[in-house]
């Protein structure tokens, strides 16, 4: 007896397939937030983060694709960006800090169309 092949079939296992890949950037991205607040609570204001090439535990990935979901996710937060390397990542919430305890006004760049890479 032979099941019947659909695109519904292909449909379910490319869902299937982008939901791990989203799960996979949700953990790296709170790896990442860790890292944030660990730096915050030590004083500091930046810090970078390392996107490792694999991850023990999860599946592999494409850094390109975790290192702009995460860059994207940082900018929604009002963190300032500046990809260093392909799985380096600068961030830095000083103009945040700054602006709450009263040192200055802060100017804000708009960010270049199509460019995930640099929002500082």
């Amino acid at each position: 007896m032979t099941s019947t092949f659909s695109a519904e079939q292909l449909s379910k296992i490319r869902k299937n397939k982008h939901d791990i890949h989203r799960e996979t950037y949700k953990t790296l991205y709170k790896e990442c937030m860790n890292r944030i607040t660990r730096a915050n609570e030590n004083g500091r204001t930046n810090v970078t983060y390392d996107i490792p090439a694999i991850s023990l535990g999860l599946p592999l990935y494409d850094i390109h694709h975790v290192s702009a979901y995460i860059v994207r996710k940082l900018t929604e937060g009002n963190f300032r960006t500046l990809m260093i390397a392909i799985n380096k990542i600068y961030i830095d919430w000083d103009h945040v800090v700054n602006k709450s305890i009263g040192h200055g006004t802060v100017e804000t760049k708009e960010r270049p169309r199509g460019s995930h890479y640099v929002s500082l």
